[in-house]
């Protein structure tokens, strides 16, 4: 059975599952600080990367320094070589020295035939359910949508059915914003001129909050924040910042990351 090696070093000599097939790991090789490319310099100029310097301040000590894995195919073939960077998070799928493989097509076990199948199927038990729902229900959680209930409907053709009907309407509810969400990027990637709610939105940016549920973004360079409720790469509470909060908020009651309730659309 393949486990997950989660240290960034692969043990040389396992095997290890890339592209579908299996590989031998020959070596594991440190690059030389003065063959990094320009982006391993500058994680390491400005301080490793947030992990900090190892004591000795040398590159040759840092736990994030690039190196390089080469690999021979099973079976035979030319040696990959493949350059991890201290920016890059890499885990590795060990495969034991006995492992299955597609009698047809010689991937690694289940195969992408195989899963395809597989998606499929679920795609048609997926679609047979939703074909058989009752007007005025949402798709996610298949109960009635009543007047009193937030809810969001996507104007347009039905996606998710091949009849033609009008757009669904979803529940607002927790249970069913995910079915809502998957449904608004499949929505606008049919037509990339349509809006994206709050449902969908993200920002690159870091949001702020503060003591009275306000917030504000600290956007990315070359980027506009959409709005302070949409989804943000990084939310943190105000009080928790090096430098403190300008507006003096202190952690007493602070209600951490959450702002005060938005509307959805």
């Amino acid at each position: 059975m393949a486990k997950r090696h989660y240290d960034r070093r692969p043990p040389v000599g396992v095997l290890v599952a890339m592209g579908r097939k299996p590989w031998r790991i020959v070596s594991v090789e440190d690059v030389e600080p003065g063959d990094w490319d320009d982006a391993a310099r500058d994680q390491w100029d400005r301080g490793a990367g947030g992990l900090g310097r190892p004591a000795d301040g040398s590159p040759q000590s840092w736990g994030r320094r690039p190196f390089r894995v080469r690999a021979v195919p099973v079976g035979g073939g030319p040696v990959g070589s493949m350059l991890v960077n201290p920016q890059q998070y890499v885990s590795w799928v060990v495969l034991p020295e006995h492992y299955a493989v597609c009698v047809s097509c010689g991937e690694l076990a289940p195969c992408l035939a195989h899963t395809s199948m597989l998606q499929a199927e679920a795609a048609m038990v997926r679609l047979e359910r939703e074909m058989a729902l009752l007007p005025g229900c949402c798709p996610a959680c298949q109960e009635p949508i009543t007047s009193r209930q937030e809810s969001v409907t996507f104007p347009g053709e039905n996606l998710l059915l091949l009849t033609g009907d009008p757009g669904p309407t979803f529940h607002l509810r927790s249970r069913c914003r995910g079915g809502a969400e998957q449904y608004e990027e499949m929505w606008v990637r049919a037509d990339p001129t349509r809006p994206r709610s709050l449902l969908t939105m993200f920002c690159e940016g870091t949001l702020i909050v503060h003591h009275d549920g306000s917030g504000e973004c600290f956007g990315a360079v070359g980027s506009d924040c959409p709005s302070i409720y949409a989804r943000h790469r990084t939310v943190t509470a105000c009080f928790v910042q090096s430098h403190g909060c300008g507006r003096g908020c202190s952690m007493a009651g602070h209600p951490g990351t959450r702002l005060r309730k938005a509307v959805t659309r």
